[in-house]
Order: structure tokens, then sequence, then C-alpha cells
């Protein structure tokens, strides 16, 4: 499949500049999430928590990357690329509530399930970055 011309030239940079630096921040994301739950398996709540709350911090950093992304991208509704990043939006939005929960439900002492929702959020967002690569590789 060919990548459809969806810039306008003038803010392809910009568009590659943010997905590069969504997946900078959603990488390190997961990584932190991953860690967090590495830290609950030791029994370290406190590191958890830390993690979890840095994760969501970087996460977040990558959403707003994305958005950056698809502002900077001309509208074209049968772009390939726009759908990808909508979609990775879509992955991450929902990653960051499913981790969000968690760690709620983690600070109310409610730790397997906690866990299991944030994994849940992980595997979203892991999405969200395949979608991502993605759209890099088909747009630019």
């Amino acid at each position: 499949m060919g990548s459809c011309n969806c810039n306008n030239g003038r803010n392809e940079a910009a568009a590659r500049r943010a997905l590069r630096e969504a997946t900078c921040s959603i990488q390190e994301g997961i990584k932190l999430c991953c860690e967090a739950l590495n830290a609950l398996a030791r029994g370290n709540e406190c590191d958890c928590i830390r993690l979890l709350r840095e994760g969501l911090c970087a996460l977040e950093k990558g959403l707003c990357d994305l958005i950056e992304a698809i502002n900077a991208l001309s509208f074209d509704e049968n772009c390939r690329t726009q759908r990808l990043v909508q979609e990775a939006i879509c992955d991450i939005k929902t990653g960051i509530r499913q981790i969000q929960e968690g760690l709620d439900m983690i600070l109310d002492c409610n730790l397997r399930a906690g866990a299991n929702l944030v994994r849940r959020g992980i595997r979203s967002c892991e999405s969200g970055l395949c979608e991502t690569l993605r759209a890099i590789e088909d747009a630019f």
C-alpha cells in the first residue's frame, strides 16, 4: 500500500516530529508501568504507585504528541495515516483510563484487580504504539 498525500508539505515536518516524540513517550510510559507491576510483585507498593504515576505522565505526553500530529496533518478522511493516528489516540486514551483505574484500585488496597487493570491498560497502549509506528511507516 502506498501512502496517501495527507500533508501539504508545510506541516509534514511537524507531524513527523510529533509522531516520533509520541513514540518515545508511549514507549517510556509502557516501560514505567511494567516496572511498576514488577515492583508490586516484589511487594513494594510505594515504588509501584510512583512508577505508575510517572508512566501515566509519559503516556499523557505521548497522547498530546499524537493529537499534535493529527492537527499537523491536512484533513483527508481517506488518509490511512490519519486513521492510524486516530486509532492510536483511542487506544492510548483507553489504556490511560485503565491504568488510572488500576492505580486507584491499588491505592484502595485491591492489588490483584488493580494489577490486572494496569496490564489491560498496558496492552491497549502497546496497540496504540503499534498503530503509531505504522502511521510513521505509512506516511514518511
